[in-house]
């Protein structure tokens, strides 16, 4: 089984991705690890959040990319959203609130921030805002934000979350 370590500190999308995409691991937390990593049975490595997201995607037939018959611009677009997430997450109070306007104005007519169904897009930018609520003048966004944290999977990742990291 794999082994997916990360620091206590830290909340990686690649927890939440293994729990959407029901992806065997086995988590470890390790004070002072500088960023995620997921050990392969075999001895491999994958290093980097972003990069773990992408691979457990690819490794589930493109799962989380809408599947193999999306096409390579939606692709590049959910990569797009997946490195804004990872940027994001140690940004000023002022690029996340641009960020979040920027969602707010993507999901006025979505369900989803890239295609019509769930991507790793939303569970990347999910995991980055699921512990600062967006404000009531974002009604779009907060619409989102509530569907994604209804999923199975997100309630697990929000309950391992705050039983073993948070507190």
């Amino acid at each position: 089984m794999a082994i997916l370590s990360f620091d206590q500190g830290r909340t990686p999308a690649a927890l939440a991705v293994s729990e959407h995409l029901k992806f065997e691991a086995a988590v470890e937390l390790r004070h002072g690890q500088e960023d995620a990593c997921l050990e392969l049975p075999g001895g491999r490595r994958i290093h980097g959040d972003d990069v773990i997201c992408r691979f457990m995607a690819r490794k589930k037939e493109m799962a989380l990319y809408g599947g193999r018959e999306q096409d390579a611009v939606a692709i590049s677009e959910i990569d797009e959203y997946l490195l804004a997430a990872y940027n994001h997450q140690h940004a000023n109070e002022a690029a996340l609130a641009r960020l979040k306007q920027h969602l707010d104005s993507r999901l006025r007519m979505r369900a989803y921030v890239v295609g019509y169904e769930l991507s790793l897009a939303d569970v990347a930018l999910w995991v980055l805002l699921a512990f600062s609520p967006p404000p009531p003048h974002l009604p779009h966004l907060s619409r989102w934000m509530q569907h994604m944290s209804s999923l199975p999977a997100s309630e697990k990742f929000l309950k391992f979350v705050h039983e073993s990291i948070r507190l």
